[in-house]
């Protein structure tokens, strides 16, 4: 896929995503999509984390953060388009579900299939 067609995608991604637009996000995914979160349970998420498949999962993810999570502010972000995919790094802040700050440096890896987001890796530098 041509660079500037991944910077498109993901430009159109990241407004559906802090919007959480439905139909935006379903013209950036794939049917099949996979997120692959920060976190899981021992014994059940490992190695990759928890894992949410397709759309309404992934709007359910969202609308839990956006629940539970106050003062979130993401910055830095920088993405470098690498052949089928995208690496992308920012910085993320908040106060979580327990009321507690946290400051996170983050990376995300998307693979594109067919113009679409077919999985979003996500790593955090969690900090205790």
């Amino acid at each position: 896929m041509p660079e500037s067609e991944l910077e498109d995608l993901m430009k159109r991604f990241g407004r559906a995503f802090f919007k959480a637009d439905r139909e935006g996000l379903s013209k950036c995914l794939s049917d099949d999509f996979v997120w692959h979160l920060h976190h899981g349970d021992r014994g059940t998420d490992e190695p990759h984390g928890r894992t949410l498949l397709g759309l309404d999962a992934f709007l359910e993810e969202l609308a839990w953060r956006k629940q539970n999570w106050r003062e979130v502010r993401i910055e830095n972000v920088r993405e470098c388009p690498a052949g089928d995919g995208v690496l992308q790094t920012f910085e993320i802040s908040g106060i979580n579900e327990a009321g507690q700050a946290f400051r996170n440096k983050v990376v995300d890896l998307y693979t594109i299939v067919n113009g679409r987001i077919a999985v979003k890796d996500t790593y955090w530098k969690v900090f205790r």
